[in-house]
């Protein structure tokens, strides 16, 4: 008899997928041209300091891999089987619950796993330049793979008591946050305004250790002085444990949330509630209705939801409340110029985020349910469902994205600190977000109509609009450091901002034009092609696997 039955056949079905070996390819590929360019900028500088300065790169970038591993693979592993209504049918065999739970973390995580084991070789390099101590790298392995573990357990416990995709992602995020950031800022805010004590106590260690963000830190700090932290390893076995909590807790809900039960009353009441204060009561609902169909009939059907609004208003007074914060306790910080580029930026991002996210989902729920192919029915051509559709984004993110603009030019005329390269600087982040977002829709509508499922999309926009500048223009400033002929690299930091400006300005316009023309040239085509989603992705697998089992007993069998 075959110990998780599961994970032993999604294990033999990853190793036969390309994408395996891809994720690990790229990734190494990935790894080796971020050496290379920290390597080419760091030419003339002591090899200690060049050693440091990759190892701490490389790794700080695979630990954010890792923690968003969660979100992007395990995240809608187990709720993707209960849209399709697949889920049940697993147990009606003898499975039982961490049968299900472990063989959908093995397969979701195969290729994440992969990945960060294909950098691994390359945290060596810097061991052997003598620049960092051998415990130290040793300790830093340990953290990134449980981080992955920590991360991946999360999302898959979220994908147990969750439905939809999007919620199942965003729960996700929110759940690994909390461990890695909100416990410890929770456990500091107690320390030092509640119980006056300061942050060196011992009493925040029970806030601290359990954060893989701590062992990271740490590990940091003894990649030169090799030094271990007294509470390193306490913090491995306490994150490892929360993360066996978090399978066990799914290998629990998983054999009782399949099954559709009855709503009680409550639920009923509290649903039409919400429903209320979403969509505005009957008259409320009316007279939107008509003012909305007025102006085009698929503005109605993607912006009648008014919560969806509030949200995006609510993150800019979230932002806005961090920082009065930030403000009453040190004035000085919380107004100068630095603080106010962090902040500029970090809300531009998360805008930019929300839009890629949000202009792809509506596209992927109304195509799975085969709402869009009734829409081609009617009257509506192409043209105006996709301007129906930037018409409903502009409702939902026009208003906070003037109010983020405003802000950064209150930041900048308020503040007697900045110069030229700051007007400039502010100018080109403006800039950017109006195009980006501009660019992020139009291609968040190309991908929600042609990608599998939800977080593939809004993975493929996110990606190419608002990574590929920056990777454009790293490999640009490396140029200028390995070729003689060009001109220095201090030229070339010196116009550093002009060349993102070009890049990015490049970049959007780029797929604008492209996603405008294959949604013009290509909507109908793939709205009226099933979703791939249909089919459960455990039986999928499962005839990959017979496949490749009987075809060479029966090549066998015809060769006699």
């Amino acid at each position: 008899m075959t110990i998780l039955p599961v994970v032993a056949r999604e294990l033999r079905v990853a190793a036969r997928r390309r994408a395996t070996y891809w994720a690990r390819f790229s990734a190494a590929l990935a790894a080796i041209l971020v050496a290379a360019w920290i390597w080419l900028v760091s030419q003339g500088a002591p090899p200690a300091t060049v050693a440091q300065t990759l190892f701490v790169s490389i790794s700080g970038l695979v630990f954010g891999f890792c923690l968003l591993a969660g979100t992007r693979h395990t995240a809608d592993c187990i709720s993707a089987e209960k849209r399709e209504g697949t889920l049940g049918l697993l147990f009606l065999t003898d499975l039982k619950g961490f049968d299900v739970v472990l063989g959908k973390l093995v397969a979701s995580s195969i290729s994440s796993f992969y990945a960060v084991l294909a950098v691994f070789p390359l945290l060596g390099i810097p061991l052997l330049m003598g620049g960092v101590q051998p415990m130290a790298f040793a300790q830093m392995t340990a953290v990134l793979a449980n981080t992955l573990f920590l991360s991946l357990a999360a999302g898959v416990l979220v994908s147990s008591v969750s439905r939809d995709s999007r919620r199942a992602v965003a729960g996700a995020f929110l759940l690994i946050l909390l461990v890695v950031a909100g416990w410890p800022f929770l456990g500091a805010a107690f320390l030092e305004y509640a119980l006056k004590l300061p942050l060196s106590s011992a009493t925040f260690s029970i806030f601290y250790v359990p954060s893989p963000g701590f062992a990271f830190s740490t590990t940091w700090a003894s990649a030169v002085t090799a030094k271990l932290h007294p509470h390193f390893w306490l913090s491995i076995l306490t994150t490892h444990m929360l993360a066996w909590l978090f399978l066990a807790l799914a290998s629990w809900i998983v054999p009782r949330c399949w099954q559709d039960r009855p709503s009680a009353t409550a639920n009923v009441r509290w649903r039409d509630r919400l429903r209320a204060w979403k969509f505005g009561t009957a008259t409320e609902r009316a007279a939107l209705r008509r003012r909305l169909l007025e102006i085009n009939p698929f503005l109605w059907l993607a912006g009648r939801d008014r919560f969806k609004s509030f949200l995006v208003w609510l993150l800019l007074l979230g932002f806005a409340g961090a920082w009065g914060v930030w403000y009453l306790n040190n004035r000085t910080t919380a107004a100068s110029i630095e603080t106010g580029v962090v902040f500029a930026f970090l809300l531009h991002c998360a805008l930019k985020f929300w839009i890629g996210s949000e202009a792809s989902r509506h596209l992927v729920e109304l195509r799975r349910s085969g709402a869009l192919e009734h829409l081609l029915s009617t009257p509506l051509s192409v043209p105006e469902i996709l301007r129906g559709h930037l018409l409903a984004l502009a409702r939902q993110f026009g208003g906070p994205i003037v109010a983020a603009l405003v802000a950064d030019l209150l930041v900048l005329g308020l503040n007697r600190e900045f110069n030229q390269e700051t007007i400039l600087l502010f100018a080109a982040g403006m800039s950017a977000l109006v195009l980006d977002a501009y660019a992020l829709a139009w291609l968040g509508m190309w991908h929600g109509l042609s990608a599998k499922n939800f977080n593939r999309a809004s993975g493929a926009a996110l990606t190419r609009v608002l990574a590929l500048p920056w990777v454009i223009f790293f490999v640009v400033l490396a140029t200028f450091s390995a070729i003689p002929r060009l001109p220095n690299m201090g030229w070339a930091i010196n116009h550093g901002l002009g060349f993102w400006c070009v890049i990015t300005i490049g970049v959007d316009l780029f797929y604008i034009l492209r996603s405008r023309t294959k949604l013009l040239t290509q909507f109908r085509n793939l709205a009226t092609q099933p979703t791939t989603e249909v089919e459960s992705r455990f039986f999928r697998s499962a005839r990959l696997e017979r496949r490749n089992v009987l075809v060479p007993v029966q090549d066998r069998e015809a060769r006699g």
